[in-house]
């Protein structure tokens, strides 16, 4: 509602609606920003990865450009954080950002970067066979990732519509898509 209200008030922006029925979805807010059509989908709890695809796909097919935003939670600036499959899917998705709301039209970018942790040795042998002790090596997690910060957005003026196209890796898939990014 937050969103929809700010939306009519921009310049620039029109015919803002809150869940328009476009057959197969049904996007939180929709509108058209600066002349691109616009579908923001809010996330507060987890879909699933088909869901999203499904729907990706679908606003694509209608010339309809999309914005999977997430609520914005304090975990964001901690020391490791660990998103959620549909997290990563839009990382992917948005070329390595992750976009979260804060409020009203500010929108914060986040990108996912590898997490270390420092795996103590406790003891090991040397090449001469002496006894060491102490030390540590850094591995790389598998579940956490370090959530890097990015620039604070305005929605109504700092994206644009991009045309996304098909790619697969790390267990992802990403079909041709209309997204709505920072450029």
């Amino acid at each position: 509602m937050e969103i929809y209200e700010a939306l009519q008030k921009e310049p620039g922006v029109r015919n803002v609606a809150l869940e328009r029925s476009l057959e197969e979805a049904r996007p939180d807010v929709s509108a058209e920003i600066n002349g691109v059509p616009v579908a923001i989908e809010v996330q507060i709890s987890s879909l699933s990865i088909e869901t999203i695809i499904r729907r990706t796909i679908e606003y694509a097919r209608k010339g309809i450009y999309v914005l999977w935003l997430l609520q914005w939670t304090p975990e964001l600036d901690s020391r490791r954080y660990t998103p959620q499959l549909w997290e990563k899917w839009i990382h992917a998705a948005y070329f390595g950002r992750v976009y979260y709301w804060i409020e009203g039209l500010t929108v914060v970018s986040y990108h996912f970067d590898p997490h270390f942790k420092t795996v103590p040795k406790t003891s090991w042998y040397s090449e001469s066979g002496k006894k060491m002790t102490g030390g540590g090596y850094s591995q790389k997690s598998k579940r956490y990732r370090t959530a890097v910060r990015g620039e604070t957005l305005n929605l109504a003026t700092d994206f644009i519509g991009e045309e996304r196209y098909w790619w697969e890796g790390n267990g992802l898939k990403i079909p041709d898509a209309k997204l709505f990014t920072k450029p």
